[in-house]
């Protein structure tokens, strides 16, 4: 799975706000996975930013590089791990949910889940 095979890695989860205009101000959430070689210590750097992750081409290409070469092994099938959307501050299960979708898309990657991940009821918790 792409997340398990690019640890360690250093989570950066961006949060920043929409100035979309049928989104304004609306808190988004940024999340990739940054490989560090072999050995180290996974860590997360967490920050408020202004806009969102705009990578171009060249830069889609050198982080996937980076990646290919701290991960040989998996060089040939490996891709970067990022997700990025609203972030529901309201829903007091938020957390859960991004985790459980970062699996389900993990999943969908190999072929063991298709289709949407269903929501949960409402006025539920994923976790009791």
């Amino acid at each position: 799975m792409q997340t398990a095979a690019t640890l360690p890695a250093r989570v950066n989860v961006r949060v920043s706000f929409s100035d979309r205009p049928d989104f304004r101000g609306a808190p988004l959430e940024h999340v990739w996975l940054e490989p560090l070689p072999e050995g180290a210590v996974s860590e997360v750097d967490v920050d408020f930013a202004h806009g969102g992750r705009d990578w171009d081409q060249d830069e889609w290409r050198r982080r996937l590089a980076q990646l290919r070469n701290l991960r040989p092994r998996q060089a040939r099938w490996i891709g970067l791990v990022h997700h990025h959307g609203v972030l529901d501050l309201d829903d007091d299960a938020a957390a859960e949910e991004i985790v459980y979708k970062w699996i389900w898309d993990d999943l969908k990657r190999i072929s063991w889940v298709d289709g949407l991940l269903g929501g949960r009821p409402t006025g539920r918790n994923l976790l009791v």
